[in-house]
């Protein structure tokens, strides 16, 4: 396992009780002794991925408020953190599809944290973008690629990585986006589709997908995690460390698969009795038959790569719902 030398670092989390959020704060626990997380959620907030390591794990400071009130923020101040990882979202599943909401948690509540941290001299602040900033494209997305957002939460996302890219440029603040494109894997939200996929893979009951060729770009969380921690220790450790100044890096697989064959693909490897049924899943509004990320400049810059394939990855996933089916 390995470890990452963040001894003393003060890292905060907001959306630490999110899928990618959760999974972050797991791996610091794991694997950065020394390190001292803090994390902002919600005042309701679901801790159900998180609930055992706050329990049990001593030294992780909880704050708790709304992102969209700056005075929840204050105590973020005067904590000082040295490394912000930014997950707090709204508009990411279909059932949160208010204009009002995407545009007060993406905006405002992004506004609001770089307020607030203002005179804090911190090491890195990451900010976790979406893929759907850049909208339909026909050949693989590139981070220069003009953005064409396709949802309310696309576009306040896209609004907030320009603020925020803008604002690391005009302050000479150490801000860079990690644009984010399918990510899948253990802490999933239940509703989507890799664990509902699971479900079904254990009960050997039929699996839905779209009968058009709907395709998106998986990548493993737990190779995103390695993204975000791989740059933060190389830009505090010092060894290749980057200009952070409006990066943005897509983590991503390079490579696109349909939601139909992603079926195929688990039904063999865990050798389910499933049947894979046409036409009954519904396709999201912004679905699209052609998404793929172009990973090359991540590759280049920060070394990294989206090392888990499919099928170990759904392995992998369908072995943790296995065991964690009522979780």
């Amino acid at each position: 396992m390995k470890k990452y030398d963040l001894s003393g670092k003060k890292i905060l989390i907001t959306g630490a009780s999110g899928f990618v959020g959760s999974v972050l704060l797991r791996r610091i626990v794991r694997e950065c002794p020394g390190a001292k997380p803090i994390i902002f959620l919600r005042n309701n907030a679901n801790f159900w991925r998180i609930k055992d390591i706050i329990n049990n794990i001593n030294g992780i400071k909880i704050i708790k408020g709304d992102i969209t009130e700056l005075n929840s923020l204050r105590p973020l101040a005067r904590i000082k953190p040295d490394v912000i990882f930014h997950f707090a979202a709204y508009g990411a599943y279909p059932h949160q599809n208010d204009l009002e909401g995407a545009f007060k948690t993406n905006v405002i509540g992004t506004v609001n944290l770089v307020r607030v941290l203002e005179k804090v001299n911190y090491k890195v602040f990451v900010n976790v973008g979406t893929s759907s900033e850049y909208g339909y494209k026909k050949s693989p997305m590139k981070e220069r690629d003009l953005l064409e957002p396709n949802s309310f939460y696309a576009a306040a996302k896209a609004s907030s990585t320009l603020l925020l890219q803008t604002y690391g440029k005009l302050t000479h603040r150490p801000i860079v986006t990690l644009r984010l494109f399918s990510v899948y894997g253990p802490y999933e939200e239940k509703t989507r589709f890799i664990p509902t996929l699971m479900r079904n893979l254990i009960k050997g009951t039929d699996i839905s997908v779209p009968s058009r060729p709907y395709k998106r770009d998986f990548v493993y969380v737990d190779d995103v995690v390695d993204a975000f921690l791989r740059l933060i220790v190389s830009n505090i450790v010092g060894y290749e460390a980057v200009n952070l100044r409006g990066r943005i890096y897509n983590v991503c697989s390079g490579v696109q698969t349909s939601i139909a064959e992603a079926a195929r693909i688990a039904v063999r490897v865990t050798g389910s009795r499933s049947r894979i049924i046409k036409g009954a899943y519904p396709g999201r509004p912004w679905d699209s038959a052609y998404w793929v990320g172009d990973p090359v400049y991540t590759r280049k810059v920060l070394g990294w790569r989206a090392k888990t394939g499919l099928e170990e990855g759904i392995l992998k996933t369908f072995r943790w719902n296995k065991e964690n089916f009522h979780v």
